[in-house]
C-alpha cells in the first residue's frame, strides 16, 4: 500500500489574534484547537505580538478556541485542514471582560457536577478551567528554570505555629515544581498510599484536577468568601461517594471575584485510612497556590501538605483504642526565583512575608547600645533589636510563628520563652508589639518553677571527662554557699549556715542550678561515688545572672 507525501506531512494552523475595536495584537493567550467531536488536539499560547502556531494531528476540520482569563472565550470559525496544509489566520477577537464581582451566591444550591449545574456554577468553572489549562499547558512545555525552597515543618496540631523547619534550596531544570501521579491512579488508590509501616500523602496537579476522572468523581457548587477570604469566590468540590479503604480529598478553588482569577485549592483529606478515621480537623490537607505571570503562563508558586501525627492509645474505662493527634508534618515548597531557559531573563521572583515589630521599654537595651534580639522559635532566625526597640525579620513562608525576645546576659535561658504569635500570608508585612518578660519570669519558666524568688540566678554548665572531654552523665553537680545572718556583739561569732542545691548531668553532661543568690560567691563542684573535682567559684550579679562553667571531672 503506497501513502502520499502530502498525506505524511503536518496540518499546520498559523495566525495572529487582534483586537476587534482597534486592531492591536492580543498576546498571552491560549489558543487551543478543538476538533469535530469536542476534542482538544493541540494548544499553544500566543506571544506578545498574538503570533501562535498549531500542529493538527491528522487532516479534518478544526476550530481555533481562544481562552484569555478574564474574557470570555471566542471560538473561531471551523476550518477544513487537507494533508499538508497551512492555513494562515488573522483572528479578531471580542474583548468582552467577565463580570464575578456582583455574582450572587445562593445557599439552596445542589452539589452538581460542573456542567450540569446552573449558569453562575457554569460561569465559575469556566474561569477555573481557563486557569488549570494553562497551568497544566505551563508545565508540558517546561519554559523555566526554578530555585525551589523545600521545607519540612512540624506544626502545633491546635494552633499550627512552627515548632521547628528544616528547608533545603536548589536550582532545578524540571518540567514542572510539582507533580501528582495519574488521574486514574488518584481515583482508584486514593490520595494516601499505605505501604510497610509508613503513609504517602498525594496532591493533585491541574492535570489532575482537569481530567475526567477528578470530574466524575466529585460534585461542586459555589462558595463566598468571608474573612480572610474576602473578595473571594469558592468553587466547591466533595466526592461523590465513599469508597472503603480510598482516601479522596474535598475542597475549594478560590478566584479573586474582581480580577477573575484563579488564586489557590484549599483541600483536606476525607476517609482517612485506619484510626486516623476518627480526627476531626480541617488541619490536615493541603494549599496550592497559582501566580499568573505577565507573560500569560500560570506556575504553582507555593505549595504544601499537611499531615497528621498522631498517636494510639486505648482508653482506660471503656478499654476502647483511640487516636489522638500530636502534631502536624507539613511538606511544602515555593518557587523563588524563575528564569526563562530560552534567555535565563527572570521571569518570576517571590514576594516573602516580613514582620515588623517593637519592643516596648527599651531603657535596657538603649543603656546597653544593643545586644537584645528577637528569634523565630524553631527556625533558629535572629535580627537584632536596636537601641529604639526597632526590629524586622523578612524572608518568611506563610505561617504561624513564636517569637521570643533573647537578652544575651540570660545565656539562652529565654530562647524558648514566646512573648508573641503572629500569623503571615505570602507577601505581607505584620506589624506587632512585644512586652519583654521580666528576668524572673524566664528564669521561673526555664526551671519549671511557679514563682520566682527575688535576688536568686541560674548556673549552666557542663560535665566531661578530663582526658578526654567526653560528656559525662548522671553526675551529681552541687552548689554551696554561706548564709549570713549575724554577728554576736558579745562573742564576736559570726552566725552563719551552710546552703546547696544539687541536681544531676543530662544526656550530654549539661546541668542547671536553679536559685543560686546574687552577689554572694558559690562553690560548684561535681562527683561520681569518691571521685570530686576541685570546686569552681562563681559570683553573680544583677549585671550577669547567669553564669556559665565547665567541670572537668577524672574518673
Amino acid at each position: 500500500m503506497a501513502l502520499c507525501a502530502r498525506d505524511l506531512s503536518a496540518q499546520v494552523v498559523r495566525g495572529t489574534i487582534v483586537d476587534a475595536t482597534t486592531g492591536g495584537p492580543i498576546g498571552a493567550v491560549l489558543v487551543v484547537l478543538v476538533d469535530n467531536d469536542g476534542r482538544d488536539r493541540g494548544r499553544y499560547l500566543a506571544d506578545s505580538r498574538g503570533a501562535f502556531l498549531l500542529k493538527a494531528p491528522a487532516p479534518g476540520r478544526y476550530a481555533p478556541w481562544l481562552e484569555l482569563l478574564g474574557l470570555e472565550t471566542h471560538v473561531q470559525q471551523g476550518i477544513r485542514l487537507l494533508g499538508g496544509d497551512t492555513v494562515t489566520l488573522r483572528v479578531p477577537m471580542q474583548v468582552r471582560p467577565i463580570v464575578m464581582d456582583g455574582l450572587e451566591v445562593t445557599a439552596d444550591q445542589r452539589c452538581a457536577l460542573p456542567r450540569e449545574g446552573g449558569a453562575a456554577l457554569q460561569r465559575v468553572w469556566e474561569e477555573v478551567r481557563k486557569a488549570l489549562s494553562l497551568a497544566a499547558y505551563t508545565d508540558s512545555i517546561a519554559p523555566y528554570r526554578y530555585e525551589l525552597v523545600k521545607s519540612r515543618r512540624d506544626l502545633d496540631p491546635a494552633t499550627l505555629a512552627v515548632r521547628q523547619e528544616v528547608s533545603t534550596t536548589r536550582s532545578v531544570t524540571v518540567q514542572q515544581p510539582i507533580t501528582s501521579r495519574p488521574a486514574k491512579v488518584l481515583a482508584d488508590s486514593g490520595y494516601v498510599i499505605q505501604d510497610q509501616g509508613s503513609d504517602t500523602y498525594l496532591a493533585p496537579d491541574a492535570a489532575a484536577l482537569l481530567s475526567d476522572e477528578f470530574l466524575a468523581g466529585h460534585c461542586f457548587t459555589l462558595r463566598t468568601g468571608f474573612g480572610d477570604h474576602q473578595g473571594l469566590l469558592g468553587l466547591e468540590f466533595r466526592p461523590l461517594r465513599h469508597i472503603s479503604g480510598i482516601t479522596d480529598i474535598e475542597g475549594v478553588l478560590w478566584l479573586d471575584r474582581r480580577e477573575v482569577l484563579l488564586k489557590w485549592l484549599d483541600y483536606t483529606y476525607v476517609n482517612l485510612p485506619g484510626g486516623l478515621s476518627q480526627l476531626r480537623t480541617s488541619n490536615v490537607g493541603g494549599r496550592i497556590e497559582f501566580t499568573r505571570l505577565p507573560e500569560g503562563t500560570v506556575i504553582v508558586s507555593n505549595w504544601r501538605i499537611r499531615m497528621p501525627v498522631a498517636l494510639e492509645y486505648q482508653e482506660p474505662v471503656i478499654r476502647q483504642r483511640r487516636v489522638r493527634l500530636v502534631a502536624i508534618a507539613e511538606e511544602g515548597g515555593r518557587v523563588a526565583e524563575a528564569w526563562r531557559r530560552s534567555t535565563d531573563a527572570v521571569a518570576f521572583s517571590e514576594v516573602s512575608g516580613m514582620i515588623a515589630g517593637t519592643v516596648n521599654r527599651v531603657e535596657a537595651v538603649s543603656r546597653r547600645g544593643g545586644g537584645d534580639t528577637i528569634l523565630v522559635i524553631g527556625l533558629g532566625r535572629k535580627v537584632p533589636v536596636d537601641t529604639a526597640g526597632r526590629f524586622r525579620v523578612g524572608g518568611l513562608a506563610e505561617g504561624r510563628y513564636h517569637l521570643a525576645y533573647v537578652r544575651p546576659e540570660l545565656m539562652g535561658l529565654d530562647v524558648a520563652y514566646g512573648v508573641a504569635d503572629v500569623e503571615i500570608s505570602a507577601g505581607d508585612s505584620v506589624d506587632t508589639e512585644i512586652e519583654p518578660p521580666s528576668r524572673d519570669a524566664v528564669f521561673a519558666a526555664a526551671c519549671s518553677m511557679p514563682e520566682w524568688k527575688n535576688d536568686t540566678a541560674v548556673v549552666l554548665g557542663s560535665v566531661v571527662e578530663s582526658a578526654t572531654g567526653a560528656a559525662l552523665s548522671q553526675v551529681e553537680v552541687v552548689s554551696r554557699w554561706q548564709r549570713f545572718r549575724g554577728i554576736d556583739i558579745t562573742s564576736g561569732r559570726v552566725d552563719g549556715s551552710e546552703v546547696s542545691v544539687a541536681t544531676t548531668t543530662s544526656a550530654d553532661g549539661g546541668f542547671r542550678l536553679c536559685g543560686v543568690p546574687m552577689n554572694h560567691y558559690v562553690i560548684v563542684a561535681a562527683r561520681i561515688g569518691t571521685s570530686q573535682t576541685w570546686p569552681v567559684e562563681v559570683r553573680l550579679t544583677s549585671a550577669e545572672p547567669v553564669a556559665r562553667v565547665l567541670i572537668r571531672l577524672a574518673r
